[in-house]
């Protein structure tokens, strides 16, 4: 089953996040393992992509099919928790055979020749008239994993299933899942942990989750050597992470030892974006890269290989300039612009990179700088570029118009998550007073019917109900863009949502039936 989340948003309350603007693409077939710490989110991806919950914003697609809204049983998936799940009154063997024989209604021969290999492939022929209450947690836990596999489902999902496990029967555990794996190639597996020695076992993939994101996602080769963000690091083992400031090309920090300083090399140097240098982590070279890592007090990578490249290029009436070409927007990305003509930057995802054209690509040209290890320095616009991969002259790699997002020139997004349309609606002035639904503006205009437009960036207060504010219903979803976040309101009066760019600090999701006060001077007026 292949997956496919596009800024998927679960909150459970106010200010309070399961899963926030969340995006991942997994293949079918693949074996993906969630990694991150308590609280950000593991359980609540997997529960999204069971059906036990329904995402509040965003899409979600199930083998290309929009699943928002797919009840549980339609889904084709098994979930393994870490509580067992099985029923305490029904043997071993009726706990395997219930969804064959109750719900599917098989008969019992059919449901004897499903059930018995399963059951002796896990080790629980001698167990299949014990009741769970008399088995191990190690058994338990293969009793749950032989109900998975009797249904041959596209997708199973585990949510931390070792962790009432001992520490004997766990790396048992662990070969026996890889063993599923292989008799269930075509299958896709999603495995939630935060133990590092489960991941590098199991894993095609490693994703690294963090606030209800996905940060960072490779194989584990990819993710040691070329870490996206610390957390990446001490979630696989490296714990050895200074904090300090770097100051002429020297990273310094204070130890118990006393002062320790890191002189940049010529390929850090090279590489560091020299913003928000006055904390950062820093990681010595423990994994061969050939190259120190330092990550920004946000946790990113500020130096060496960075799968997220800024290119400048400008933007005219929806027309990208970039190397002497001339690169149209789509529909959808005009929907989802919110920047100005003039100067910008291209956000492009160095995995999407390919050689080869396709319908849709544009060209790159890297200019060759230099050798580095396993990667090479490129020049783009007399920017630095790293990619990977060993090169010894210019290159020309394509990447796809589709896939383009669009950043201002200090690297905020300027790409929303979701459409943003005018914030446009008719309204009438009389004696003075500018009507919008049931709402009360001061206006100078004359009496009459209006086209009235609030602007994007439209100051706001939130407040009692009164003159010169708005009624909003409901914020339906927001879209974080560095400062700034996006806000999607339905608002009395406006056929469709409202969206206002605002401070990010401002927690308006999912809150119902409140005003915002709005500066009449942010209402413009057009006549039909």
């Amino acid at each position: 089953m292949n997956i496919k989340c596009n800024a998927i948003t679960k909150a459970y309350g106010k200010g309070n996040f399961g899963v926030k603007e969340l995006s991942l693409e997994v293949v079918s077939g693949e074996f993906l393992v969630v990694m991150g710490e308590s609280g950000c989110g593991k359980s609540t991806l997997l529960r999204l992509l069971a059906g036990i919950y329904y995402p509040d914003v965003g899409e979600l697609f199930l083998d290309g099919v929009p699943a928002n809204n797919i009840p549980p049983q339609d889904r084709d998936c098994a979930m393994i928790f870490q509580d067992y799940s099985l029923y305490p009154n029904m043997t071993v063997y009726d706990n395997v055979a219930y969804y064959l024989a109750k719900q599917l209604k098989l008969p019992e021969e059919k449901v004897s020749n499903r059930v018995m290999p399963v059951i002796e492939f896990l080790g629980l022929k001698n167990f299949i008239n014990v009741k769970p209450k008399f088995l191990s947690g190690g058994q338990q836990q293969r009793v749950c994993l032989a109900k998975a596999l009797v249904r041959k489902p596209k997708l199973i999902l585990f949510d931390e299933p070792l962790s009432n496990v001992d520490e004997k029967s766990r790396d048992n555990y662990l070969r026996l899942i890889k063993q599923t794996k292989k008799l269930l190639p075509n299958s896709t597996f999603v495995y939630v942990t935060h133990k590092a020695h489960e991941a590098k076992i199991l894993a095609d993939r490693i994703a690294i989750m963090l606030d209800g994101k996905i940060v960072d996602i490779g194989t584990v080769e990819e993710l040691v050597k070329r870490p996206q963000y610390v957390d990446t690091m001490f979630l696989l083992g490296e714990e050895d992470i200074l904090q300090g400031k770097i100051e002429d090309g020297v990273f310094y920090t204070e130890t118990e030892n006393g002062r320790v300083e890191k002189p940049l090399g010529e390929f850090e140097l090279e590489t560091l974006e020299t913003n928000n240098l006055n904390h950062v982590y820093y990681s010595a070279d423990q994994f061969l890269n050939g190259y120190d890592t330092f990550f920004n007090s946000d946790g990113k990578v500020i130096s060496g290989f960075k799968k997220d490249i800024l290119v400048p290029a400008q933007i005219n009436e929806n027309v990208i300039s970039f190397q002497g070409q001339e690169i149209c927007l789509s529909e959808l990305q005009i929907q989802r612009y919110i920047g100005k003509n003039g100067s910008v930057n291209i956000f492009i995802d160095t995995t999407k990179l390919h050689k080869t054209k396709t319908y849709g690509d544009f060209k790159i040209n890297f200019t060759y700088y230099k050798n580095a290890f396993d990667v090479t320095l490129f020049k783009v616009q007399d920017k630095i570029i790293v990619l990977k991969g060993e090169y010894s002259s210019n290159i020309t790699l394509y990447y796809n118009v589709e896939d383009v997002l669009l950043a201002d020139l200090s690297g905020e997004m300027l790409s929303a998550k979701y459409a943003v349309y005018p914030n446009e609606t008719y309204a009438k002035v009389k004696n003075s007073t500018l009507y919008i639904g049931k709402n009360q503006f001061s206006s100078y205009e004359e009496d009459g019917v209006y086209r009235v437009q609030v602007g994007l960036d439209a100051f706001i207060t939130l407040c009692e109900k009164q003159q010169n504010a708005l009624k909003v219903k409901s914020c339906i979803a927001e879209d974080t863009l560095g400062k700034n976040k996006l806000v999607y309101l339905m608002v009395d009066g406006f056929d469709n949502y409202v969206t206002l760019r605002v401070n990010k600090e401002i927690d308006l999701f999912r809150h119902k039936n409140f005003y915002i006060l709005l500066n009449t001077k942010d209402i413009k007026y057009f006549e039909d």
